[in-house]
């Protein structure tokens, strides 16, 4: 049996969908005893530090290669190895887009028993580094910026991270000197003291413009005037706020926030349209693959002036506005009341007419769709929901509408696929078309897919 701090050879069989290589030991007490690598992929034979063990798997990190894959490379981070914010940059993009696309077929095998559909190869993400228009920087006792570690709370402090817009640095850099100068306390989860929880910052790819949060945990941030003063020097700085979160929770944004100082949303452009974006509001952090996505789906619905598209978990109404010129008409419904607000200032600065919204949740669908005439009844469903899926009554809802077409785009490929198979189940009319995955998130384990459901006729 394995124990910790052993060292074992191992070869390198497949990647799980954390991005940790798999390998299998053997041994006389053991049979094909599966170990996972951290930073190692498939085909690599190596000499590999048991750091732990549990009774059915184990972890370990690699010490010599005895033969190393051609698709390995060095990663650019520094901390790449200890920060939990990427798992593939050790690998070349190619490799990591078409693990990416096993993924996803592994999550429909285990998960997903309707009718056989292929999953097309991953579109790659227009950009490999620098993609991301949003950062949640965890502070760190020291007051630095970082990362939690892969699977714990511990901050890893960072010096440059390649994922995020590199504008974000020099910000950065500036809030830390405020730390460093005014001696600001910094938040322990352990104790549940200190002030500064999270720094946030969203940056607006095609305007530039950028908004600023400061999550504390209390009432009001000290020197406040000068930390505004030195974070609005920065180009593109259009906005900043500070989010008061005091409970004990893993969740970064409470809903009270207060803005400090410029404008209280940001303006970016996406597909042709302009959206204002609020700090709760949720906004795709890959803008140039967000709009492959939504292009994508206006290519699959092929929507004429007859179809009134329903559209869930509407955010600040992206999709929907986006496919409003060439519906009849478009209904959204969204919980977040920041977003709905955001919504409603996107429709009439983008001239759109045929954009109904409404402030509730997805469970809720049944009860506004009775509000509405016969006529005026969706016959198209969209649906973005987040990682964890749709519940049960959402389904029920979308399955009573009775849609000749729906399109489900998830970030989660198990939730996806066990959401899909509920709905065949429940209806079998409904058959898979299209399965699309998009590279939403690079060297990351995440990936975005997004699926056709058509009614078959009998």
């Amino acid at each position: 049996m394995l124990k910790k701090n052993e060292i074992v050879k191992l070869t390198i069989d497949k990647m799980t969908f954390e991005g940790l290589g798999v390998a299998h030991y053997n041994d006389e007490e053991c049979k094909n005893f599966a170990v996972f690598v951290h930073s190692a992929t498939v085909g690599e034979i190596l000499d590999c530090r048991v750091v732990k063990v549990l009774p059915k798997y184990a972890f370990a990190i690699p010490e010599n290669f005895d033969l190393i894959s051609d698709v390995r490379i060095e990663p650019s981070c520094k901390t790449y190895r200890r920060c939990g914010g990427c798992s593939f940059s050790h690998i070349i993009y190619p490799a990591e887009v078409s693990f990416k696309r096993e993924f996803v077929e592994d999550a429909f095998h285990k998960n997903f028993h309707g009718n056989t559909c292929k999953i097309e190869d991953v579109i790659s993400s227009p950009q490999e580094e620098f993609y991301r228009n949003k950062a949640q920087f965890p502070i760190s006792p020291a007051g630095k910026c970082g990362f939690f570690a892969k699977n714990t709370h511990r901050i890893v402090e960072i010096e440059k991270c390649y994922l995020n817009d590199e504008a974000f640095d020099t910000i950065v850099e500036t809030f830390e000197e405020y730390i460093s100068k005014y001696k600001v306390s910094c938040y322990n989860e352990e104790t549940g003291k200190g002030l500064l929880r999270h720094f946030c910052i969203r940056r607006a790819p095609k305007t530039g413009e950028i908004m600023i949060i400061v999550v504390v945990n209390g009432q009001d941030i000290p020197h406040k005037e000068q930390l505004t003063s030195a974070l609005s020097e920065h180009e593109g700085v259009k906005s900043i706020y500070m989010n008061i979160n005091t409970k004990n929770t893993n969740v970064i944004l409470s809903r009270e926030c207060r803005l400090l100082w410029g404008k209280e949303t940001i303006r970016d452009e996406l597909c042709g349209m302009f959206f204002d974006i609020s700090p709760l509001s949720f906004y795709q952090v890959n803008s140039p693959q967000a709009e492959n996505i939504y292009n994508y789906i206006k290519e699959i619905l092929q929507l004429t002036k007859k179809d009134i598209v329903l559209d869930l978990y509407s955010g600040i109404g992206t999709i929907g506005l986006i496919l409003s010129p060439e519906a009849k008409k478009v209904i959204g419904i969204e919980i977040v009341e920041q977003a709905v607000s955001n919504a409603a200032q996107n429709m009439l600065q983008n001239n759109v007419e045929n954009y109904l919204l409404y402030l509730a949740s997805a469970s809720e669908t049944r009860d506004i769709l009775s509000l509405l005439q016969p006529e005026d009844r969706p016959n198209i469903v969209v649906v973005d929901p987040p990682r964890k899926g749709l519940d049960d009554e959402t389904i029920r809802a979308v399955i009573n509408i009775n849609p000749e077409k729906f399109v489900y785009v998830s970030c989660n490929p198990a939730t996806l696929a066990r959401d899909l198979n509920t709905i065949i189940s429940t209806d079998p009319s409904y058959k898979v078309k299209k399965i699309q995955p998009f590279d939403m998130f690079p060297r990351t384990t995440h990936v975005e897919c997004v699926v056709l459901l058509s009614k078959e006729k009998n």
